[in-house]
């Protein structure tokens, strides 16, 4: 599969970066030898429906800031799939000198979110119509599956699909929401991020 990936960047003349499977972080560290930015925007490829203008938002909070990692995570507000970081390379590269752990290294932030007091940190909060903490908007499970296909059966129109739009569809239709609301999210080190 990876070098389907790989071959797909290419026709794109998009460049791609392979290395450790396990080492996400060491990963990021490479793509960043690669680019050479000051800053890296990270999303998942398990949240399909990450909306651009909370990605930008978070960037103008961060940028606007001195914070060397800027996150909606910390104290969650934002429904779960919506996850965005902004990583200042030089906390990156703090993180891959300071820890070996396997955890740290496969979920690339762990380091800075559990050593708040080695980096400058700001966790973003939801517009208060934003706010569905409880919500997952993430691809873990067939539940999630479930919800995020009748989301898109119902709002995709070959556009990104804005988080509102989201809000408003899942207000007016509660049983699509309740397909994975009783998923657990995985735990690293007992805690869930």
């Amino acid at each position: 599969m990876d070098d389907l990936i790989e071959k797909l960047a290419e026709a794109l003349g998009i460049k791609a970066v392979r290395g450790s499977v396990h080492d996400v972080l060491d990963r990021f560290r490479l793509a960043a030898i690669l680019t050479e930015p000051d800053r890296v925007i990270r999303v998942t490829g398990d949240e399909p429906l990450i909306d651009p203008e909370v990605v930008d938002y978070l960037i103008e909070k961060h940028t606007n800031s001195s914070c060397e990692y800027t996150t909606n995570q910390i104290e969650r507000t934002y429904p779960r799939g919506l996850d965005v970081e902004v990583i200042e390379l030089s906390a990156l590269e703090k993180c891959w000198h300071l820890t070996a752990d396997r955890d740290d290294h496969e979920h690339v932030t762990t380091y800075i979110r559990d050593h708040q007091e080695l980096f400058k940190i700001q966790n973003i909060k939801a517009k208060p119509n934003h706010a569905r903490p409880k919500w997952r908007l993430c691809l873990d499970t067939k539940e999630d599956y479930k919800a995020i296909s009748a989301i898109y059966d119902n709002l995709y129109n070959g556009k990104a699909i804005s988080l509102t739009e989201v809000i408003v569809f899942l207000d007016n239709h509660p049983e699509i929401i309740a397909l994975n609301n009783m998923v657990e999210q995985s735990r690293v080190r007992g805690r869930v991020y």
